[in-house]
């Protein structure tokens, strides 16, 4: 079973008149929220080999508060990213068991939607707020053959629902 992290960033600044986008760092709820999700991902046991991270300061800030050991990279491509371009790098990434992706909307979200295409999904997760984290399994040998059938939604969460649960 291969299992997929898909996270949208944490809440960010918005950006200054002189920023750009690319630019944005988090906001000070988007760095509480980023260790929440942290929290969140070892405790249910949801810890990425690999994960592949938008070079945008907002997404590598999500990350690195979120603290998981593992291999990380940034590709140039995810930044702003369709849902064939995140289809893409997922396919590319081989055998390994566990992925996360640590992008941004719109293609974040609708390349969830996509890969769960065969699930009803829960209205909160599909609203895909930031720090919106879909575990999404999928059966396959490797990656590329792994995404050709509708994943399996295994857990979820948001934010807001990690803080109304006193994980703060």
């Amino acid at each position: 079973m291969k299992t997929l992290v898909l996270m949208r960033h944490a809440k960010a600044e918005p950006a200054g008149p002189d920023q750009s986008d690319f630019d944005r760092p988090l906001a000070a709820r988007g760095r509480k929220d980023a260790v929440l999700l942290g929290d969140w991902l070892r405790r249910r046991g949801h810890v990425p080999t690999h994960a592949i991270v938008s070079p945008a300061l907002r997404t590598r800030e999500t990350w690195d508060r979120i603290a998981l050991d593992c291999a990380t990279d940034h590709p140039t491509a995810l930044y702003d990213a369709s849902v064939a371009t995140i289809l893409r790098l997922i396919g590319a990434e081989g055998t390994g068991a566990c992925l996360a992706v640590t992008g941004h909307n719109p293609g974040l979200g609708d390349a969830m939607l996509n890969l769960l295409r065969a699930e009803r999904v829960p209205a909160d997760l599909a609203a895909v707020p930031t720090g919106a984290t879909a575990i999404i399994g999928f059966e396959g040998v490797d990656w590329a053959q792994a995404i050709q059938r509708p994943g399996r939604l295994i857990d979820w969460t948001v934010p807001r629902k990690l803080r109304a649960a006193g994980d703060d």
